[in-house]
């Protein structure tokens, strides 16, 4: 998938674009390669994980993503968040 076609899904999740360390992870997993990301809270970590899973998941990069949080009530929120992307991207994935 080129940067183009990133580009697109990442709006098709209402995100008008994807900043630096997205773009930097979508590049590593695409190849199939580990990824260890740092930023600061609210920058978009999640996605930049999340989103490369639920476009290559069971391609280049396994097949189940499993996402430990501290507190549930941020598992909840993560969960509403990456199901509102499942269904914009028309997927079909069963937490």
């Amino acid at each position: 998938m080129n940067q183009v076609d990133m580009h697109n899904l990442y709006n098709q999740c209402g995100i008008s674009s994807p900043t630096q360390h997205q773009q930097d992870a979508w590049n590593a997993l695409s190849q199939g390669k580990p990824v260890l990301l740092r930023a600061p809270t609210g920058s978009g970590k999640t996605e930049a994980v999340v989103l490369p899973f639920l476009h290559f998941g069971g391609q280049v990069i396994p097949v189940r993503l499993l996402y430990a949080l501290p507190l549930r009530s941020l598992a909840n929120q993560l969960a509403d968040r990456i199901s509102s992307y499942v269904q914009k991207l028309g997927k079909n994935f069963e937490f």
